[in-house]
């Protein structure tokens, strides 16, 4: 695997996991429940 792909891999789970985060913040806020 080269720099490039490590990186953008890297990125990409840092992103996910802020969005994740994100939404759960978003969504406990507004208090809706999923259910």
């Amino acid at each position: 695997m080269n720099i490039e792909a490590a990186f953008a891999t890297v990125l990409s789970v840092i992103f996910l996991a802020l969005y994740i985060k994100l939404l759960r913040w978003v969504v406990r806020k507004e208090g809706v429940n999923l259910e």
